[in-house]
């Protein structure tokens, strides 16, 4: 998968957590339950991407 089709399925989740983020707005404490244990999967996806980011960075300075 390209970085940028990782990106894009982040987006996509992010966007997935618009309702319970309203819902959270409103006082829903459930919905407040599941943005916060989302929004914590997404910062290890978000940190799997950053070190594959950087290991591609490094293989390719080994190349040139």
């Amino acid at each position: 998968m390209t970085m940028s089709e990782r990106i894009d399925e982040l987006v996509k989740k992010i966007s997935l957590l618009k309702r319970d983020a309203d819902k959270c707005d409103k006082g829903n404490v459930s919905a407040s339950t599941r943005l916060r244990k989302d929004l914590m999967k997404l910062i290890k996806e978000i940190k799997d991407v950053r070190s594959d980011v950087l290991d591609r960075r490094k293989e390719h300075q080994r190349v040139h």
